[in-house]
């Protein structure tokens, strides 16, 4: 008996798999177009605006300065009258110092400058002539020494051996009654003689007036007319000094009088004794630091009190009432002290520091313009400047940042450590076209837009953007009509694909030109 053989069924299987996934696909792209349909195309004009790029950071107010006051050591403070964050004008009482600790240590400094004075004696025998020439061409000016006078001395006394006129012309400071035209002739008259001269330009107090050195004596106290309008009065000064020095020794003669035409040889002193050795210069040198320490001495026994020189607040109090300025070395630049006993923040709480990152660092350049917010006056947006921009990076992790300065104008509500935002205006365009960031459409070829009813496919150049609005350099014209789709079309009627249909999302910044 023969068995029937099985028929074989996988093929039907095959094909009706085939045939459900064809009528899915059919349903699906109905589906497709019928969504496609119901995307709500927004319409845009095209129109010209501005756009601006900008750079955000924050940061916390700072004083635009410090003044530190310092005292010599070894005396005792008396009493202390401000604390850290007190406010001060200048002129104000910080402290007082005991003045039996200032006597007795202006006796201490008084017999260590006679002994450094006896060593500076003992030292003269290696010294030899030397002649002072000018240095420079000009006019001399200011000659209060005289022959037999020691150099160290006289400088001490006078400041210089001389002064000489650079520049041919002297000046003088009036206070400014009213505005005056600048360059203006007028008339300087002081005691013996007169000069025409010159309102050269405006200063703080008023208006520096410039004349011939040839003979206006340095000094004298001058009137400035205008024609017969007495404008003001000052010291006549000379416009461009040049100090005469020496390293030492005793004035044997002097070669030239006040107002001589002198050139860079110009002989005006011969020396003797003029010391040559740098141990006898080290010597001078260690005797105008003792000098000067007790000369800020001298002055405080006159009035103990220390002042504020500057409005401002006390950030740091580095005495204590009863006890001793501790002993140091003088500070560079005031030898007279061995440290900061007070400091005071001045000029304001008018510096913010932001960092920058390392790829936008190369955008700021100083004197850009930056919008303040600060987080304790919200309602408004304060003006600032870049004032300053780091060189040197702070490295964190793969990130490099660089501190910049932006300084505020001053503002009475403005306090020490306020926080704020600051938006730094990098670039900005006006009166261009501009279409917005999510009308943009990219493809291999470019970025387009779609043009009028018919969605005319339209490929454009982009310059520069914010993120929302981009400028058009080329393709379109103000009055052109775009469609696009928003983003939040196309999410409501292709829910969870990223970008809707892909062709009309949001580009964001890929457009900044």
């Amino acid at each position: 008996m023969e068995r029937k053989k099985k028929r074989k069924t996988w093929p039907w299987v095959l094909l009706a798999v085939a045939v459900i996934l064809a009528v899915a696909a059919a349903i699906f792209l109905r589906n497709m177009r019928s969504a496609a349909d119901m995307i709500a195309y927004a319409s845009y004009t095209v129109e010209r605006g501005s756009v601006a790029t900008t750079i955000t950071g924050s940061g916390k107010l700072e004083a635009a300065g410090t003044q530190d006051v310092e005292l010599p050591d070894g005396i005792v403070v008396s009493e202390i009258f401000v604390a850290e964050g007190d406010s001060v004008k200048a002129g104000d009482i910080l402290a007082t110092l005991d003045k039996d600790s200032l006597a007795d240590r202006a006796a201490a400094l008084s017999g260590e400058l006679s002994g450094l004075d006896a060593e500076l004696a003992r030292m003269s025998a290696s010294k030899t002539t030397e002649t002072v020439y000018a240095s420079v061409g000009g006019r001399l000016k200011h000659l209060p020494v005289a022959e037999g006078d020691d150099v160290l001395q006289s400088i001490s006394k006078f400041g210089s051996l001389a002064i000489v006129s650079a520049d041919g012309l002297m000046q003088v400071e009036i206070p400014a009654a009213q505005d005056r035209a600048l360059l203006s002739e007028v008339t300087v008259e002081w005691q013996d003689g007169s000069e025409e001269g010159t309102i050269a330009q405006r200063t703080d107090g008023g208006y520096l007036v410039t004349l011939s050195d040839e003979e206006a004596p340095y000094g004298a106290t001058a009137k400035v007319y205008d024609g017969t309008t007495l404008l003001g009065e000052g010291t006549l000064e000379i416009h461009a000094p040049i100090a005469i020095y020496a390293s030492g020794g005793t004035i044997s003669e002097i070669l030239c009088e006040v107002n001589d035409k002198l050139s860079a040889t110009t002989k005006l002193f011969t020396l003797e004794n003029a010391p040559l050795s740098s141990a006898y210069r080290q010597k001078y040198s260690e005797r105008l630091d003792v000098a000067a320490r007790l000369e800020a001495i001298v002055n405080h026994l006159i009035d103990p009190c220390v002042v504020a020189l500057h409005d401002g607040v006390v950030s740091s109090v580095n005495v204590a009432e009863g006890a001793e300025t501790g002993a140091g070395t003088a500070g560079a630049g005031n030898a007279a002290s061995s440290g900061a006993a007070f400091e005071i923040k001045t000029g304001g709480a008018i510096i913010m520091m932001i960092s920058v990152d390392e790829l936008d660092i190369r955008s700021i350049a100083l004197d850009q313009e930056a919008a303040v917010i600060l987080d304790s006056i919200p309602s408004e947006t304060f003006t600032a400047n870049v004032t300053h921009i780091s060189n040197l990076g702070n490295a964190n992790g793969s990130i490099t940042t660089y501190a910049v300065e932006l300084t505020l104008l001053p503002d009475a509500r403005f306090l020490e450590g306020m926080s704020g935002n600051a938006t730094i205006l990098v670039n900005r365009v006006d009166d261009v076209p501009i279409i917005p960031i999510e009308a943009i459409v990219e493809d291999s070829s470019g970025v387009f837009v779609y043009v009028g009813n018919e969605r005319e496919k339209r490929y454009i150049e982009t310059g520069l953007s914010d993120g929302e609005y981009a400028e058009v350099a080329s393709g379109l014209s103000p009055g052109d009509v775009i469609l696009y789709a928003s983003t939040a079309s196309e999410d409501s009627v292709f829910p969870g694909m990223p970008g809707g249909m892909g062709g009309f999302g949001n580009r964001g910044g890929g457009y900044g030109g």
